[in-house]
């Protein structure tokens, strides 16, 4: 080969390999620019349509708004499964979410040696011999006498068989008594009247109560003299009906039940336009100043404790529901079926008669429904009750981190994470103010998962919150992320509930509400120790009027007094910190997360 065909070679491939690699460097660019198509979120919605419409909507139609934000989730999906199983989740509890509109300020008890009748009038019904020892069990110290009163029940076997056993038991707080005539339940109750002397229960023989009934109820009776009557919750007595407003509602574990409202209660009590006879509270005081039942217009049932109960609210007291305290109501035993019907159908005219607001008040009650949060949470846990029995971890921070991205953010999930593996055992609750809605919101999770969202009306106080989440969750241990939108006061609540707390400090925020310390003129304050300076600065830039004084003090007591362990972000705000709030050094100050 000569030397020019030789160079004529060489420069052909050259010419040849430079078009190879031009060629491979579009093919790849093509390959990267395919793969990032098909990586796309439009490209995956558009390709996993029927699939994502399968998981989220069964066949609905969708704004743009929702498609994008399905898109989005099911983009994770593809990328990190996990985090997906997450998303899904909060989109669930969203769709079915537990409001809460009114938390009590306290959830005290007041310690009383006062004591309480009960009247039962009986005729026939054989739940009595559950009854009795029923409640003797649970409320014996805060009983007076348990009035029994045979209403002449025509079957003197069963009557002495309930008489014996009574005798049987041998104890001088239950008295039988016999009446001669058949009174029915008006009549019969305004026996028992006669013979009380002190408050009374109204008890119908067809119910099974819980632990402390009297109890309970004598810490809201002595709370306040112009309570007149009290009414607990029941499976089946209509406005007090729970979970379902004004059914009869089966309930196959009473106890159960009765727990549940003695944890999660939002409310200890609400007003009511009416009592209900199947339990009832009475203020003797009121019945000696105001009158018993009116036999003479009731006869013998329906409508009596309706009159009472509109005759006390005329003379400005109270008629109130329990709503800590449930009782299970079987059945009616005073009257069949058809007497019943026959019973409402005569007495209903009579009590309209008597008081023509009565049925416009029910029905404004009815329709308003303010027994609405205490029905939903019963519901729900009455499905899931393990979850009150579990032991827990609160975390408390400012924000969703699930939906805001920041520092504190990633760890607090990464947190969640770390708990998840390592105390599979417990639940996490996330306490967070969400910014989207404006309102404070409780994350329930199991296994990383969120099992339930628990919404809470933006009215209410956040420590009444935090008070209602201690009541109602078992909580060993409480992690402090971020307290922004919170209340400085919860290093004291969680001291006086004796919970453990471990505090992040991320910024300056427990120095200053205004954490990043740049001021109203945009500049660095450099620590500002100057009250007034401070305040006027605060209400340029946040609009907040804030006692400095009062906040350094609130906080030093939080990170110095309370908290059991304080964990830092920096050697240097650790130090800072020391020196603005003059603290000594000591183990509890850490720079690491604690095992």
């Amino acid at each position: 080969m000569t030397q020019d065909k030789f160079s004529k070679e060489i420069n052909l491939n050259k010419k040849l390999t430079k078009k190879y690699v031009d060629q491979s460097k579009v093919f790849t660019q093509n390959i990267t620019q395919l793969n990032n198509i098909k990586n796309s979120k439009p490209f995956i919605w558009w390709q996993n349509y029927n699939v994502i419409k399968k998981i989220f909507i069964n066949k609905k139609k969708l704004s743009k708004k929702v498609i994008k934000k399905i898109s989005d989730y099911y983009y994770i999906y593809k990328k990190n499964p996990k985090k997906f199983k997450i998303l899904k989740s909060i989109y669930e509890s969203e769709k079915n979410t537990l409001t809460i509109n009114k938390i009590d300020k306290h959830f005290l008890i007041v310690e009383t040696n006062k004591k309480i009748d009960v009247i039962i009038p009986w005729y026939g019904d054989k739940n009595i011999f559950k009854l009795i020892p029923n409640i003797l069990k649970s409320d014996y110290n805060h009983l007076s006498k348990i009035f029994i009163i045979n209403d002449d029940y025509p079957d003197k076997e069963l009557s002495n068989q309930l008489e014996k056993f009574i005798k049987k038991i041998k104890d001088k707080k239950i008295i039988f008594i016999n009446q001669f005539e058949n009174k029915g339940f008006v009549g019969t109750v305004n026996h028992g009247f006669s013979l009380i002397k002190n408050d009374c229960v109204i008890l119908n023989s067809d119910v099974l109560t819980t632990k402390n009934l009297i109890k309970k109820i004598l810490d809201v009776s002595e709370s306040d003299q112009k309570i007149a009557t009290i009414t607990p919750l029941s499976n089946n007595a209509t406005i007090f009906s729970v979970p379902k407003f004004l059914e009869k509602n089966e309930d196959d574990d009473y106890t159960l039940t009765g727990n549940i409202c003695e944890k999660i209660y939002p409310q200890k009590t609400i007003n009511v336009p009416t009592g209900h006879g199947f339990c009832m509270f009475i203020r003797k005081k009121y019945l000696d100043k105001y009158g018993i039942f009116d036999e003479k217009t009731f006869g013998k049932g329906f409508g009596e404790e309706n009159d009472l109960c509109m005759r006390f609210a005329k003379h400005g007291l109270k008629n109130l529901a329990l709503l800590n305290t449930y009782i299970i109501h079987l059945e009616s035993q005073s009257f069949g079926n058809k007497q019943r019907i026959n019973q409402i159908k005569n007495n209903y005219p009579k009590l309209l008669k008597k008081h023509p607001l009565y049925d416009q008040l029910v029905q404004k009650f009815i329709k308003q429904n303010p027994l609405k949060d205490i029905q939903n949470l019963v519901g729900y846990f009455q499905k899931n009750p393990n979850i009150l029995n579990r032991e827990n971890i609160l975390i408390i921070t400012h924000t969703n981190p699930y939906k805001i991205i920041g520092g504190v953010e990633v760890e607090t999930t990464t947190l969640i994470q770390h708990i998840n593996n390592k105390y599979p055992d417990k639940n996490v609750l996330l306490y967070f103010f969400d910014q989207l809605k404006n309102q404070h919101s409780l994350f329930i999770l199991e296994n990383n998962i969120v099992i339930k969202k628990i919404s809470f009306n933006k009215e209410i106080n956040s420590e009444n919150i935090l008070s209602w989440i201690i009541k109602s969750f078992k909580i060993n241990l409480t992690i402090i992320e971020h307290l922004m939108y919170h209340s400085l006061s919860y290093g004291k609540i969680l001291k006086e509930n004796k919970i453990k707390f471990v505090l992040f400090i991320h910024d300056f925020y427990f120095y200053c509400p205004n954490s990043d310390l740049i001021n109203d003129k945009n500049i660095f304050c450099k620590y500002e120790h100057k009250n007034k300076i401070c305040e006027n600065c605060l209400l340029n830039k946040l609009n907040a009027k804030v006692n400095i004084l009062e906040w350094r003090k609130k906080s030093k007591e939080i990170i110095n007094k309370y908290s059991d362990v304080v964990v830092f972000n920096s050697e240097f705000t650790k130090d800072k910190y020391l020196k603005l709030f003059n603290l000594k050094s000591n183990k509890k100050f850490k720079i690491s997360y604690p095992e």
